[in-house]
């Protein structure tokens, strides 16, 4: 089976969910967990030619050049985020945005779950009765969008170059999310334990505290250098001769129900490389989640945070399901209104680019060939049916 030219061209035009062929999403999606650690960062450069061929040909240029304080100051984050995979970006908002945000959100309904679209079976509610029965509650993308400042800062001047520069192509910004986590569940989330992020060949995410945050509501926990291939083999070296050393293998595939590495080995591991950022309402930073990471387990209190990801297309996790696209009418007074911003947003804002493109895509020969085996087969041969299920849903 090869991909096909007309529907990755759907692919990265309109909504995962409106594609009549499921085929190109379930392909890449393998690719991206399946492949050994090499090839995955081949088809990361090949995607990247693929879309910053497709916006050439559609006058998508790059973002503006900014002041020379902003470019130095995007280098700084842009050399942080090569070499650790995370930088602290400082407050984005201020207190009084903060709270502004919060106000907002305050009569505004939540879903039980970290995103809208967790599997759990639940509905819309007010906050205050939400929070005695979840761990966390997420809200509507279109009161996420109607809050003020979150909208203009994802797609800030700043944030666009940085987020360009890292990825190598303007991105398409998908899955905002605003959710709440409380300390009442004794169960540790899926976030809360010790992952990766299988979202795209190359993305970003933004994360902005929206109250104050440390270790004991928390506070985000990220393992440097955990990010890129290279400083993976670096670590292994400087570790060798160490008993229970995981393997590139370990540390690079997404596992199923195969045994990998836990919290306690992989902190052991990266002793030396382990950050946890704390931080007060409004303060923000950026990383790669394809390195190892997740949110410390909250002690006591409570969390409000915002994310927002930056990759190549929209790939369907993460978000409101109950969503329409939002009028560009209603935004038109927050963002340029130019075909740069009309393309990052269009996974939630209508535009025309919202809408299958004419333009031919010429795709490299990395993919289109046969998906990779894995190397270590699952010890269960039930795994394989389950892959094959899932890659064959539509």
């Amino acid at each position: 089976m090869s991909l096909e030219v007309n529907t990755l061209k759907k692919m990265l035009h309109e909504e995962i969910d409106q594609l009549e062929d499921m085929a190109v999403r379930r392909r890449l999606q393998y690719l991206m967990v399946c492949s050994p650690p090499e090839k995955r960062e081949q088809l990361a450069a090949s995607f990247v030619e693929v879309v910053s061929n497709y916006l050439k040909e559609n006058g998508i240029q790059n973002p503006p050049i900014l002041d020379q304080a902003e470019e130095d100051r995007v280098t700084v984050h842009f050399e942080e985020l090569k070499e650790d995979g995370i930088t602290r970006l400082g407050p984005l908002l201020s207190p009084q945005q903060a709270s502004e945000i919060r106000g907002h959100l305050a009569h505004c309904p939540v879903f039980g779950g970290g995103t809208v679209n967790s599997g759990t079976k639940t509905g819309w509610e007010p906050i205050s009765e939400a929070k005695k029965k979840h761990a966390q509650c997420s809200y509507k993308l279109n009161d996420l969008v109607e809050a003020p400042h979150l909208l203009e800062m994802m797609s800030s001047p700043v944030m666009i170059r940085l987020a360009t520069r890292y990825l190598g192509a303007p991105p398409t910004i998908f899955s905002p999310n605003l959710f709440w986590s409380f300390s009442h569940s004794k169960k540790a989330s899926a976030g809360q334990v010790i992952h990766r992020d299988w979202d795209g060949f190359r993305h970003l995410a933004l994360f902005v505290y929206l109250v104050d945050v440390d270790k004991e509501n928390g506070a985000h926990q990220y393992l440097k250098k955990s990010h890129a291939l290279d400083s993976i083999n670096e670590l292994l070296l400087r570790e060798e001769g160490k008993s229970e050393l995981p393997s590139k293998s370990d540390l690079f595939y997404y596992h199923f129900d195969d045994p990998c590495p836990g919290n306690e080995r992989l902190l052991s591991l990266f002793s030396e490389e382990e950050v946890s950022l704390s931080g007060v309402a409004g303060e923000a930073f950026l990383v790669d989640p394809f390195g190892l990471h997740r949110g410390h387990p909250l002690i006591k209190g409570e969390r409000l945070l915002f994310w927002a990801r930056y990759s190549f297309y929209h790939n369907g996790n993460a978000v409101d399901i109950s969503r329409s696209l939002i009028p560009m009418e209603s935004v038109r007074q927050r963002i340029p209104n130019d075909r740069l911003h009309k393309y990052m947003l269009r996974t939630f804002i209508e535009s025309e680019f919202s809408v299958l493109s004419e333009s031919e895509l010429h795709l490299p020969s990395f993919l289109l060939m046969d998906p990779p085996l894995r190397f270590h087969q699952p010890r269960e041969s039930g795994m394989f049916d389950l892959l094959r299920k899932l890659l064959s849903w539509k």
